[in-house]
């Protein structure tokens, strides 16, 4: 019963940061489901077209960018209140950044392309940039170290 509060009170925050969760929710996850249906008919089927392009700018615009956006400030929030050293969030945000650029633009890319496991594996790592993201906000939230919400890292 514990576990499941904790993972209640990671996912909706607490207090004002609970407004901060609530719009990192609804910016991220809604700028990228918004269009959900069609792209997934769309890739389903390998239909591509002149709306690739548009398809591509929507992704980066409503999807990509907010979610690069949020991972700096809450990659500056655990910075300064986070046990760790500065030099090792510093790698980690830098190696992040670098996946989420190249999700952001190929991720995008090729699903305006209609490529189906580009489709798949595209929201598989949103879900685990939202989850970083999350886990950064929870080390800025209770000054702990990176390595107790991300369970691979020392």
């Amino acid at each position: 019963m514990k576990e499941i509060q904790l993972i209640f009170r990671f996912l909706l925050g607490g207090g004002w940061w609970t407004i901060w969760y609530g719009l990192f929710y609804l910016i991220v996850i809604t700028g990228n489901f918004i269009f959900f249906n069609e792209i997934y008919d769309w890739t389903k089927k390998g239909q591509s077209g002149p709306a690739g392009g548009a398809l591509f700018m929507s992704l980066v615009s409503m999807g990509g960018l907010p979610l690069l956006a949020f991972f700096c400030l809450h990659l500056l929030f655990a910075f300064f209140r986070s046990a760790n050293s500065a030099v090792y969030l510093v790698i980690f945000g830098v190696i992040v950044c670098i996946a989420l650029l190249v999700w952001m633009i190929a991720g995008a890319a090729s699903i305006a392309e209609a490529r189906y496991t580009a489709f798949v594996w595209y929201y598989i790592a949103l879900f685990v940039f939202i989850f970083i993201n999350l886990a950064l906000l929870w080390i800025s939230r209770q000054k702990s170290e990176l390595g107790s919400v991300i369970p691979f890292l020392p």
